[in-house]
Order: structure tokens, then sequence, then C-alpha cells
């Protein structure tokens, strides 16, 4: 990811369903183990 290879810490990953993507920098907000991708799967699962 470019944001990373830049240098920022990305605490969020959102993409929404019109394609766009956000991210939020910053320490990070979790502990999760999974992806970006993966958390977005997740919240976004029928």
């Amino acid at each position: 990811m470019a944001a990373k290879d830049a240098g920022f810490e990305i605490a969020i990953t959102e993409i929404k369903p019109d394609g766009t993507i956000r991210l939020i920098c910053g320490p990070a907000q979790n502990n999760s183990s999974l992806s970006p991708f993966d958390e977005w799967k997740q919240r976004h699962a029928n």
C-alpha cells in the first residue's frame, strides 16, 4: 500500500460500496489480526 510505503500508520481503512477508499492515519485503534479487506468483508456481509 502506498500510504504505508510513505511511512503513514494506517489506523482504519474504509471501502464504500461506490468504490471510494478512505484511509484514516494515526495510531492503530485495534489489535485485529484481520487485514483491512477482511474487516471490510465482515462489515458488509449480509
